[in-house]
């Protein structure tokens, strides 16, 4: 791998295939495929807005043109972090928001590895791009909480995703607190913002880039937002998030 690439944080494609061969070539391996198929057959949704993720079930919508690609609004839009274009692979619901808590809480590489390469899939199904200028960046991991669970669970599906696209992999933000967010309502979620760094070596890289953002589940889309704002601050052109699935909470 070039120095340049290993000192800002950049992973080629095929050093992020060969970091995914552990959980594409690990144990377990046909188990987990048939577990990601079955739970995005039942919890997957047949449209959603493309600007904030909400099932268009939910709200009414208008077709907008986006920078990224065209697709459907919700007029709840107004109201909600809205980005360039929002990619999903289901609803947070049964079986789907088990295996995503099993997959992360368990360290279930295979799993991840392939929601990860689903969730590329999704994207090159639903946004036109090109591999010019266009890089993968996980939603940062407190340190407590990888040590504690044994992985990095929104890395390992950003690297599913880079691989899948043949895409660099950029870890370009880092967490700086310690707190968990799980269980909190939207008004805790949005004031416990500003907790997320944008790494010094990677920020010269966004300015002009298309950044897919990656996590594995949106609630109130605050901590995508804040991601968003810092890699728009630094230049980037345009952000989409990419999530395993969308859970609406009060």
């Amino acid at each position: 791998m070039p120095p340049s690439f290993r000192r800002s944080g950049f992973v080629a494609p095929l050093h992020a295939l060969r970091l995914l061969e552990r959980g594409l070539l690990g144990c377990g391996l046909p188990d987990a495929r048939r577990a990601v198929d079955e739970a995005l057959v039942l919890a997957g949704d047949a449209a959603w807005c493309m600007r904030c993720g909400v099932p268009l079930a939910h709200a009414p919508c208008m077709p907008v043109v986006m920078r990224v690609g065209q697709g459907p609004r919700c007029a709840a839009c107004e109201a909600r972090p809205r980005f360039d274009a929002f990619i999903r692979l289901g609803s947070y619901r049964a079986p789907l928001d088990g295996l995503v808590r099993r997959a992360k809480e368990h360290a279930w590489h295979a799993a991840l590895a392939q929601l990860g390469w689903r969730l590329g899939d999704e994207v090159h199904h639903r946004l036109q791009l090109t591999r010019d200028g266009v890089v993968v960046v996980p939603i940062p991991t407190s340190p407590w909480r990888r040590l504690r669970r044994g992985t990095d669970h929104a890395n390992e599906l950003a690297l599913g995703v880079a691989a899948r696209l043949q895409l660099p992999h950029v870890r370009a933000l880092h967490m700086g607190g310690f707190a968990r967010q799980a269980g909190l309502g939207r008004r805790e979620r949005l004031l416990r913002a500003g907790r997320m760094v944008l790494r010094a070596r990677a920020a010269a890289r966004m300015k002009g880039c298309g950044v897919l953002l990656v996590d594995d589940i949106r609630t109130t889309g605050a901590t995508l937002d804040e991601a968003r704002r810092l890699l728009e601050g630094a230049g980037a052109a345009w952000v989409a998030p990419s999530v395993a699935c969308v859970a609406e909470i009060a």
